[in-house]
């Protein structure tokens, strides 16, 4: 077997071209600027700014991320058929880590420019691509999740706080949605800004816009999610279960697209949606969106590569949120007080194994988890958010006082 044919069945086989049409395969292949790369030899560095991918096709390659001391550490290694900077090829910001070969190897190049040449000469494979993209990040995210879930239950296992017996009961739906007859303008939503006159009605048809009145739900948490919300006017409350007890952690105003991972995975929902006074919103279904996925519909081919940026920017700014929560966490238990014995005299009190800073950790963890899953924000967003915690409405003063503080 030829080396050229060996390349082209294990890149046939990778993950991120699975998709791609047998007649289009071809074409990607010929856009990919072959990279050889000696034993020690850099891919890229970490720091520098790059718009580019890069699948393995021979050899293997180390991740390696600088500590604090400017020390070099190998993280991972990469396998042939797997990718590697595709962050950077769907939001060009600096490589947040050095890639360099293990032994000789070869590595093709798929450049940002490229992709927009294959929108238009082979859209469907243009769609492969994002799509594999998305279901990397989406691993990720989930990733993400599970080591957010290890870290909440080891604060309330250090806590002492027994999960709740009774059940958080679900809110009742309220009134059914009623369908919007009035003149909507999408150009004034940016998200939606620029789409044809084609497109527009495509949409309207797929997703009429419908009415919720205040405090309806739109969706309920732990229920698949089968759809997402595009919020066209007023806003919504985003509710998740706490510590036994519904909270609010933010709410969406117009523009928002909430639960829009929903149209690539129909995983569980991580929270409630409900409605904040009177709410217009479309709704695109998972069924609907994947339809025109397959057909290359400018309209779901503009939804793919929103939630393809949108996953980039959250994964990359949770991680940063979570490595901070997690080291405070984890100086806190080092650091944990033993806890007083309670007085003879006056209500008992639960003793915590937790400086009181520490407990509020669980807050945030759960808030960044359900921003992964539920809407298109950042965590830089969170002062333009109403935050609630178990005693009431936090002040803006709380708000930025708490984010120096984790």
């Amino acid at each position: 077997m030829s080396s050229d044919t060996s390349i082209h069945d294990i890149l046939r086989r990778a993950p991120l071209f699975a998709g791609i049409p047998a007649a289009d395969f071809q074409l990607v292949l010929s856009t990919m600027r072959q990279v050889e790369l000696s034993q020690g030899q850099r891919l890229f560095e970490q720091g520098e700014r790059g718009e580019a991918m890069h699948v393995l096709a021979r050899g293997k390659l180390a991740i390696l991320v600088k500590d604090t001391l400017g020390r070099e550490n190998k993280i991972s290694q990469i396998e042939p058929g797997q990718c590697v900077g595709e962050m950077t090829f769907l939001d060009p910001q600096p490589r947040s880590a050095s890639v360099a070969a293990m032994e000789p190897s070869l590595a093709l190049e798929l450049d940002r420019h490229l992709l927009e040449y294959l929108r238009g000469d082979a859209p469907l494979a243009a769609v492969a691509i994002v799509g594999g993209i998305i279901e990397q990040l989406n691993e990720r995210l989930l990733d993400t999740n599970r080591l957010i879930d290890v870290q909440l239950r080891r604060v309330k296992a250090s806590e002492g706080d027994p999960a709740p017996t009774q059940p958080v009961s679900r809110h009742a739906p309220g009134p059914p949605p009623t369908p919007h007859t009035a003149p909507l303008d999408m150009e004034e939503l940016r998200m939606l800004r620029g789409l044809t006159t084609t497109d527009q009605r495509l949409l309207a048809r797929l997703a009429p816009p419908r009415c919720y009145e205040d405090r309806a739900i739109l969706c309920h948490e732990d229920d698949p999610g089968a759809s997402c919300f595009v919020v066209l006017s007023g806003q919504v409350d985003i509710l998740r279960v706490m510590r036994g007890k519904r909270r609010r952690l933010a709410t969406l105003k117009a523009g928002s697209m909430v639960g829009q991972l929903a149209l690539v995975d129909p995983a569980p929902r991580s929270a409630t949606v409900r409605a904040r006074g009177r709410v217009v919103t479309m709704e695109l279904s998972h069924a609907d969106f994947q339809l025109q996925l397959s057909r290359a519909s400018p309209l779901a081919v503009r939804f793919q590569e929103q939630i393809a940026v949108s996953g980039v920017r959250q994964l990359r700014m949770a991680n940063s949120r979570c490595v901070q929560l997690f080291d405070k966490a984890k100086h806190a238990h080092g650091k944990a007080p033993q806890a007083p014995k309670p007085k003879a005299t006056g209500p008992s009190r639960r003793p915590s194994t937790l400086p009181q800073h520490a407990v509020r950790i669980e807050d945030p963890l759960n808030f960044v988890k359900t921003a992964l899953r539920e809407w298109g924000m950042s965590m830089d967003d969170l002062d333009k958010m109403e935050v609630v915690q178990a005693d009431g409405m936090m002040t803006a003063a709380e708000i930025a006082a708490r984010k120096q503080r984790y």
